[in-house]
């Protein structure tokens, strides 16, 4: 849930490796190519694939 995330973001909440991830592949895989994102990340485009499937995270085209 995009509220979710931003909220935990917002707050002074300390988040998980994973929680910031898919916050990062949620609200920026509109602006970067999944080359570039998955390069920011320091995964592989397989691993951005695989997380996107973990998290239910359509991309949108």
């Amino acid at each position: 849930n995009l509220n979710d995330n931003e909220k935990n973001i917002n707050s002074n909440e300390i988040l998980t490796i994973d929680e910031y991830v898919k916050y990062v592949i949620i609200n920026y895989q509109n602006i970067f190519p999944d080359t570039d994102l998955s390069k920011k990340l320091g995964i592989s485009r397989k691993s951005l694939w695989e997380k996107r499937k973990k998290y239910e995270i359509s991309k949108k085209k």
